[in-house]
């Protein structure tokens, strides 16, 4: 995936535990070029089973220069554990941090991943 000669990387959360009022996930971005627009594409996995099983569909996100965005998925009940990918931009200026909320919007600090937290993938 290439956007304007940019190469892209996936980012992951790896897997985490739901706590028991989180009940939607929220990611976060922001592009901090100031002349550019950047892509991104978020993917949530459901690993209560062991193996993925995608939430929904793709979310693409444009985001305008120096704007960000805040995307969020619902999580069924019977989410247990859950995985985030998020598609950036190789370079610096897209930041995206994920976060686990109540019903009513409230921060679930336990579902928090910072972008300095989230892994570079190699899918093949």
């Amino acid at each position: 995936m290439t956007n304007e000669g940019h190469n892209y990387l996936t980012l992951s959360t790896g897997v985490v535990r739901k706590d028991a009022s989180t009940t939607q996930v929220r990611i976060n971005s922001v592009n901090l070029d100031p002349d550019d627009q950047r892509q991104i594409t978020i993917q949530v996995f459901d690993w209560t089973t062991g193996s993925p099983t995608q939430i929904g569909t793709d979310i693409n996100v444009t985001l305008d220069p120096n704007k960000s965005d805040s995307s969020t998925v619902a999580l069924l009940v019977t989410v247990t554990d859950y995985e985030i990918r998020v598609k950036v931009p190789n370079d610096e200026d897209v930041i995206v941090n994920t976060f686990g909320e109540t019903a009513l919007g409230a921060m679930i600090g336990a579902n928090t991943v910072l972008f300095k937290d989230l892994v570079k993938l190699s899918l093949v």
